[in-house]
């Protein structure tokens, strides 16, 4: 069996890379894989995957939403001939987020070759229904331009045709969207810890010393989320805001988003403008190892993540994780056995009469009450009396509790498990796809 895996780019410090590396290097060794070849937009010219073959074409990029129906016929027709150029009769694609609307041209092409045998495995990380662009995408190009059945594209009902999920939420969401259980697959990632850095965190600590006011008194509370509208970063301003005297909140470097640069820049410059204690670690200088070392616990606002992934590395790496729970990742741990006391489900705050969720407020909003809350005791103090949740980011969790979580992360999330698991679900995906190879 070959295998071609594909997504939309392989760019410098992307998570898709990471999990496609990690994907290789769990079926290294694996006697019924033969040539593994990976097909990407952009490429970063610096990216290679041990164990594969990479090849970038750029029809794959993320589409231009500008693109006429001409363009978009010619980039359909190219996009068709290269995936056929890398295909062989036992060749399996296994495509990561391929329902996301970054570009529905190779998601109509999958679902074409799919009808005609192809053997897909359609790992989804994240689902275009939680996206108002990513659903008028799909529409606009599925639906107005090559006039197919939207539904039907993104989730046809083949044989040959199976999903991968990372937890059991988004295994739930699949058959309720009538996709038969034996043909979801459920692939939690492999978490590995990062090597620590070798100055256990002392230069991001020094960055941070040298950028502002900390009081080393205070523990450090890192999140390691990135500044993307879905983690929040708000929501974490306004934690600093609520509890100067009781952790110095640190947030993680910039990615090269360029979006979320400009989120990350926005909050940077209002909390330096209004007093709000909300450290940011320098940008391109630290990783998230070094995050990690350098803060004494992990703190989450994040409202979605595509993977488990922050969720469960603090543990690896000694570090407790509390913050603004996730059911949808956080529900597989617990009964695995996690122990998780430090979440909090919503941060409930007073607008226009009514109580509202931090999150469903506008920047613009969030900065206004942040701002509030940083030069006003008593804005504080109401904030603190509706929710008293809050109490959990400070309760004490014993390094008892944290090793017994890590286990439990260790085997479960392990890089053998996650082989197990590909050359298992690439056994069934093949068996019941026997009559349309046939």
């Amino acid at each position: 069996m070959d295998l071609l895996i594909i997504h939309y780019d392989l760019k410098a410090g992307g998570r898709a890379a990471d999990v496609i590396q990690a994907q290789t290097r769990a079926l290294n060794g694996n006697g019924e894989i033969g040539r593994i070849k990976v097909l990407a937009g952009d490429v970063h010219s610096s990216r290679r995957i041990e164990g594969a073959e990479v090849i970038s074409f750029s029809p794959m990029n993320r589409l231009d939403s500008d693109n006429g129906f001409l363009e978009n016929r010619r980039l359909y027709r190219a996009i068709q001939q290269q995936l056929g150029a890398h295909m062989n009769r036992n060749t399996v694609i296994h495509a990561h987020n391929l329902n996301t609307g970054e570009n529905p041209l190779l998601t109509l092409a999958l679902r074409h070759l799919a009808g005609d045998g192809v053997t897909v495995l359609n790992h989804v990380h994240s689902f275009a229904e939680d996206h108002s662009e990513a659903r008028g995408s799909l529409r606009q190009v599925i639906h107005d331009d090559f006039k197919q059945d939207v539904f039907d594209v993104m989730y046809p009902e083949l044989d040959n045709y199976h999903y991968a999920v990372a937890n059991s939420s988004d295994f739930l969401r699949l058959v309720n969207k009538g996709v038969a259980p034996t043909r979801i697959h459920r692939l939690p990632s492999p978490i590995a810890p990062d090597a620590p850095p070798r100055d256990h965190g002392y230069a991001l600590k020094e960055s941070l010393a040298a950028a502002g006011d900390v009081d080393w008194s205070l523990p450090v509370f890192g999140c390691p989320a990135t500044a993307a509208d879905d983690n929040n970063l708000g929501e974490l301003a306004l934690l600093a805001a609520l509890f100067p005297e009781r952790a110095n909140f640190v947030a993680a470097p910039a990615t090269r988003a360029e979006h979320e640069r400009d989120n990350l820049n926005r909050w940077r410059r209002f909390c330096a403008e209004n007093g709000v204690r909300l450290r940011f670690a320098p940008d391109g200088q630290h990783c998230l190892g070094d995050l990690l070392a350098a803060t004494d616990r992990c703190v989450t606002t994040s409202l979605q993540e595509g993977s488990s992934h922050r969720f469960l590395t603090p543990w690896l790496h000694g570090r407790a994780l509390v913050g603004r729970n996730i059911p949808r990742l956080t529900g597989d741990m617990l009964e695995l056995g996690m122990e998780l006391p430090g979440m909090y489900e919503r941060l409930r705050v007073p607008r226009k009469g009514e109580l509202r969720d931090f999150p469903e407020l506008t920047r613009r909003e969030q900065m206004e009450l942040v701002a509030d809350v940083a030069r006003n005791e008593l804005s504080a103090a109401t904030l603190l009396e509706l929710n008293p949740e809050l109490g959990r980011l400070f309760e004490d969790i014993p390094m008892t509790s944290i090793r017994h979580n890590a286990t439990l992360i260790a085997a479960e999330h392990s890089m053998e498990r996650f082989g197990e698991r590909l050359g298992d679900a690439y056994a069934k995906l093949r068996r019941s796809a026997e009559p349309a190879l046939a």
